[in-house]
């Protein structure tokens, strides 16, 4: 929980010894969307939804293809994820799939596009966009959860670097430029963090003027960001001079730590309302066994 200006009793949500990985809080704020291996033999992750005064997860969606989880849909009745090959690369071929919060079988939105992302508003802008990487640029569209991908470009980036070998690794589609519709959907926010000055490009979707923030302070962000409810200011995670922490940038670009992370490249998610704050916090267990008359 965040009051003030720190971190303040956080409180341990997913009890399970497994792998569980923060991907967004609901838009009514009761419940948390996560990945985690906990179903899975094979090391596969699983989507699951998990009420914040419940013990207990929900899982929405548990086959065994490799998938990424990406957005919450505005109106919160589905998770939007891709299913991506083992062997990823910049530009391969994905899927984008929705499965229904409540229950139900996965749909297929977009086959067979190289989409690296899917970012959607908040209530009451019903907006959502897609990001593919071809050609050393990206292209956002519209996400249309009937029809599919729009066909009309909305802004294209080039250039935006792509994710080196050990990064690949660990998280495929962490490009060192990220972008995300505002809550509003009225912009999109892109900032390629791999420079020395990070700075936030918002581009117009409907009127409005393109401007930029830039970031004040020693701080090396990690890929992936998150608006403020309102729209101003953003979270993520950075590594400062005191070490990984969950960062708050305001409207102007300044920075604010505000409590220890993990690592920086795991940022927090925070609730519509702005209360709420699920971040990841990695716990080891290391035991001593004994071999007599070895």
């Amino acid at each position: 929980m965040q009051k003030g200006t720190r971190l303040e009793n956080p409180r341990r949500l997913t009890l399970n010894e497994s792998d569980d990985l923060v991907g967004a809080c609901s838009p009514d704020g009761k419940a948390l969307l996560f990945t985690s291996d906990r179903n899975s033999a094979e090391g596969n992750y699983g989507i699951f939804k998990q009420v914040l005064d419940q013990r207990e997860a929900e899982p929405v969606v548990v086959d065994a293809a490799p998938k990424k989880f990406e957005a919450v849909s505005p109106d919160g009745a589905w998770v939007y994820y891709l299913i991506i090959p083992d062997a990823w690369h910049p530009g391969a071929i994905v899927n984008v799939m929705r499965a229904p919060l409540a229950g139900g079988p996965a749909q297929l939105v977009v086959s067979g596009r190289p989409v690296i992302a899917v970012s959607c508003s908040r209530p009451p802008a019903t907006r959502c966009v897609v990001t593919e990487y071809d050609q050393k640029q990206f292209t956002l569209y519209d996400l249309d959860p009937i029809h599919g991908q729009g066909r009309e470009a909305l802004i294209r980036i080039p250039n935006p670097g792509e994710p080196d070998e050990l990064t690949r690794f660990f998280e495929p589609l962490a490009f060192p430029t990220g972008c995300r519709i505002t809550p509003d959907g009225s912009f999109v926010a892109c900032a390629r963090v791999d420079k020395s000055t990070v700075v936030f490009r918002f581009l117009p979707l409907r009127g409005g003027r393109e401007h930029d923030v830039t970031v004040k302070g020693a701080v090396r962000l990690g890929y992936d960001f998150e608006f403020a409810p309102n729209g101003r200011g953003i979270y993520t995670a950075g590594r400062t001079p005191e070490g990984d922490q969950f960062i708050h940038i305001g409207p102007e670009g300044d920075v604010h730590a505000f409590g220890p992370a993990n690592s920086y490249e795991l940022p927090p998610r925070v609730s519509p309302d702005g209360r709420p704050l699920a971040f990841d916090k990695w716990s080891i267990s290391l035991n001593v066994w004994l071999i007599e008359n070895f």
